[in-house]
């Protein structure tokens, strides 16, 4: 069994790619670009905060539609030219927030296929 898992593990690790978010200010308002990807179990996404101003990357659920974290994952703090990287293992979609923007609704989502 032990072999077969890891044999799993690296197929997956073999075909894996990583995905390019960025964050930045886009007339005014702040936001996750592009705002919505789809990728493969096993595959990075890698945040780059392209503004001048600190963001986060925190996974969230809308709660009466509201953010509140999940605890999936968060970057914390990400400071300008930063960066923040997550791989999804599992299935199915997961959405996350800035949570200093989180007013200005800069929400992003993962759907891991």
């Amino acid at each position: 069994m032990k072999t077969l898992f890891l044999g799993l593990f690296l197929s997956l690790s073999v075909f894996a790619k990583t995905v390019k978010v960025g964050m930045k200010d886009k007339a005014s308002l702040y936001k996750f670009f592009p705002a919505s990807v789809t990728i493969k179990a096993g595959d990075t996404v890698h945040w780059t905060n392209d503004d001048n101003v600190m963001h986060t990357v925190t996974s969230m659920d809308l709660v009466d539609g509201l953010p509140k974290k999940n605890g999936l994952f968060d970057s914390h703090i990400v400071f300008p030219k930063g960066t923040f990287d997550h791989i999804f293992a599992e299935k199915g979609v997961f959405n996350y927030y800035c949570t200093i923007h989180s007013g200005m609704r800069m929400f992003g989502q993962i759907t891991v296929e």
